[in-house]
């Protein structure tokens, strides 16, 4: 008899450095009792383990499935065959071998009459479905996939993904209301679920007792600062002009650099106000949103930023910082907590004015907008749609009932539906050689769509 609901959730990196992994851990307190969560890592390849990074092989040398919390467990899925074969016989062997172990895995988890949810990220996770044996796939939407994060221009292949994966998928969470209206289908639930954040650790940026870390204490004031990666989807000649036109500001960079990014940022790297800090370990990012006086989010204009719903925005909030940002959808309705600009001089003037505001009031303001968006708060209304549409399909029975979890307001947009778990005939991720996920997308791939905010 079935007692809880299992998730098998498709990481798009190692789960040590995994963006969404807040998110996760929210979601399995909010439903322990109910619910337990398999977190798979992307397969690795004895090729690209050879001649991957220390970065990208973090996961090395750590158990194949591990339980890391009460109600999460963790696999990595290893393919130990040469890269050698036809494509067509390869890939359905490689597929063969990961879906071995992720049901071997799913095994060790729950009740073996526990129903099984896929939970995917991208539209290039098509190639996953079935693989778990579910009966109800989530795709979980933070991006508009289908075109180039730093040019805006649309890549068919993509479209052609997610298409098929949305007519096999029971409920989408999309986190801005933008990426709703296109994806739409009859008899699809599709629910406005935003970003969120880790508040009560956050918030800890907001305590003057507090400590700064040793780089940043001697930056000079005011301090504007930027934590996310810095790729091509910064508008890096509005950074440009900023810093030369402001020598008194500093401009400080937390978060890893992508190769061409950190040929564009040479020019004017050497300049005296310009702090490139590089990447953190998530735990230290507190200290230094402390160390900042204001959040920056200096997004070019195109097709594929303004759909975003930045999860730094929570955090700068959460930090009480005040927030500067080019123009986004999602921000039009926040300009009580949010500066929106659009070019240099409008930019410069909104950081002066948001250096300006400093009271108390302001930065309360502030945090309580973030608190709202909590991730326990967020992930209980999700946990709890998802188990109420299960629910629907399961003859009305609500594994993570009423009680158990945060509630959530009805929805209008149809029930969810069932349909072929078949992998569709689109070009998947093992029509090459497997590799884990690049924080952002290889130019020219079928897979390219940012997954970092």
């Amino acid at each position: 008899m079935a007692t809880g609901i299992r998730i098998v959730v498709y990481l798009l990196g190692e789960w040590e450095h995994f963006h969404r992994r807040p998110m996760l851990e929210a979601l399995a307190r909010s439903g322990l009792g109910c619910a337990n969560l398999l977190c798979v890592s992307p397969p690795r390849s004895l090729r690209h383990l050879l001649r991957g990074s220390a970065r990208t092989n973090r996961g090395v040398g750590q158990p194949f499935h591990q339980r890391i919390a009460p109600n999460i467990f963790l696999t990595r899925p290893y393919i130990w065959l040469p890269f050698v074969g036809r494509r067509g016989r390869r890939n359905r062997t490689w597929r063969s071998i990961v879906e071995r172990q992720v049901r071997w895995a799913l095994s060790l988890v729950g009740g073996a009459d526990d129903p099984v949810v896929a939970w995917m990220y991208r539209p290039d996770q098509v190639y996953n479905l079935g693989m778990a044996g579910e009966e109800f796939v989530v795709y979980e939407c933070f991006d508009e996939y289908r075109l180039n994060y730093w040019d805006g221009i649309a890549i068919p292949e993509v479209a052609a993904m997610e298409a098929a994966l949305l007519e096999r998928v029971d409920l989408v969470f999309a986190t801005a209301r933008s990426l709703i209206e296109d994806r739409r289908r009859e008899g699809l639930r599709i629910e406005y679920a935003p970003n969120g954040v880790d508040f009560q650790n956050v918030a800890r940026a907001a305590d003057p007792n507090t400590s700064l870390p040793e780089e940043i204490r001697h930056v000079p004031r005011p301090r504007l600062g930027y934590v996310g990666r810095l790729s091509d989807a910064l508008d890096l000649e509005l950074l440009e002009g900023l810093s030369r036109t402001r020598p008194d500001w500093s401009f400080v960079f937390v978060g890893p650099i992508d190769g061409t990014t950190e040929e564009k940022l040479a020019p004017f790297r050497g300049r005296a106000n310009l702090h490139v800090l590089g990447a953190k370990r998530r735990d230290d990012l507190v200290g230094y949103l402390r160390a900042f006086d204001v959040g920056l989010i200096p997004y070019k204009r195109n097709g594929f930023n303004k759909h975003r719903n930045p999860l730094k925005l929570w955090e700068y909030l959460a930090a009480g910082l005040p927030v500067v940002s080019t123009p986004l959808h999602e921000l039009e309705d926040m300009r009580d907590v949010v500066w929106i600009a659009d070019g240099i001089d409008e930019f410069r003037r909104a950081i002066g004015s948001a250096i300006a505001e400093c009271s108390q009031a302001g930065r309360q303001r502030r945090m309580a907008v973030a608190r709202d968006h909590s991730w326990d708060r967020l992930a209980g209304r999700m946990l709890q749609t998802l188990s109420s549409v299960l629910g629907e399909k399961r003859a009305g029975r609500n594994l993570c009932g009423e009680g158990r979890v945060g509630q959530v307001p009805p929805s209008h947009h149809g029930l969810a539906r069932g349909g072929d778990r078949s992998i569709p005939s689109v070009p998947w991720p093992y029509d090459v050689e497997p590799a884990p996920y690049s924080p952002e997308p290889v130019r020219g791939t079928a897979g390219a769509g940012g997954i970092n905010q």
